[in-house]
């Protein structure tokens, strides 16, 4: 039970800070914000909960800059 609420807590805490930075446009950059939710998983449920939240932020924080609509000067620039 108590790993179900850490899992939840942390996707929610991945989502709000994706969703903030969605929010706030490219010339803020909130990313730093997630390390807070990937460090409660990975103290609480160890490493490979920290390596699956990790790659959760980052292919949300991709898509987010793919549709943002943010002007870069070559198209691998995201990636």
């Amino acid at each position: 039970m108590r790993a179900c609420i850490i899992i939840l807590t942390s996707l929610v805490g991945v989502g709000l800070v994706g969703l903030l930075d969605w929010h706030t446009g490219n010339e803020v950059a909130l990313s730093t914000l997630c390390l807070l939710p990937i460090g409660i998983a990975v103290w609480f449920l160890g490493k490979w909960a920290g390596v699956f939240f990790s790659g959760l932020a980052a292919a949300l924080w991709l898509t987010f800059d793919l549709t943002g609509g943010n002007a870069v000067s070559h198209p691998l620039i995201p990636y």
